[in-house]
């Protein structure tokens, strides 16, 4: 398996050898991607909107990396992350449906997720529902929870669905371009992954301003409305 990652020459190549359980996942979840691709990518995905601790912010623009490389398609690949996400984000809509707030908040403790993070993403929901879960998608830490108040509340199932997937596939579409444009950086011997780095941060911090510029526009009209 190590061997087919140095052949792909991917970025973020020190998290491999890194120890702990951080680097151990990270390394894990790129070792994944390179090698199932498609796959790979479907799962990762899967797994972090169902709020595991899997990094979108890094399995994105490794796809991006990989549509750089021609070994995925630009389209492709942001269409599987994107149904990927969508079934995970339906596994935590309906735990949070089925389970009730008490039983889930034990369940989400066990998986490390606190009950302070449900609550924050109580608020968020509470601010617009549906609006808030399609906003939420771009925003880090809140994106993947968003699911759990939109399904104790029992929001519309298919209307959870349709924002659901518009919002990954904004995110999704982000990301993946940040990391095929930072492909040159990444295979160039004139800059480090440090320096790509930095481009995806940039890109990042760009969507996020605007996004909270959009949201305190609408929390201002809403309460000069009412």
């Amino acid at each position: 398996m190590i061997e087919a990652i140095d052949a792909f020459e991917l970025p973020f190549e020190s998290l491999v050898g890194s120890s702990g359980v951080v680097g151990g996942l990270f390394a894990s979840s790129i070792q994944l991607e390179a090698t199932l691709g498609y796959p790979g990518l479907f799962v990762l995905m899967l797994l972090e909107s169902a709020s595991l601790p899997v990094p979108s912010e890094v399995i994105l623009p490794l796809a991006g990396y990989l549509v750089f490389l021609g070994k995925m398609g630009f389209i492709q690949a942001v269409i599987v992350a994107s149904v990927g996400g969508l079934v995970g984000a339906y596994i935590d809509y309906y735990a949070a449906r089925l389970l009730g707030r008490p039983l889930l908040v034990q369940v989400l403790k066990r998986i490390r997720v606190s009950e302070l993070s449900l609550i924050r993403a109580e608020r968020w929901f509470n601010r617009s529902g549906l609006g808030a879960v399609l906003l939420a998608r771009f925003v880090p830490l809140i994106r993947t929870l968003i699911s759990f108040p939109a399904g104790l509340l029992k929001m519309d199932s298919r209307a959870f669905g349709v924002v659901t997937m518009i919002g990954t596939l904004g995110w999704s579409a982000l990301l993946v371009y940040a990391g095929y444009r930072a492909g040159g950086l990444w295979r160039s011997g004139a800059s480090s992954t440090v320096g790509a780095l930095d481009t995806l941060i940039v890109y990042i911090l760009l969507a996020l301003s605007t996004l909270y510029i959009l949201l305190y526009l609408a929390g201002y009209q809403k309460g000069k409305s009412a």
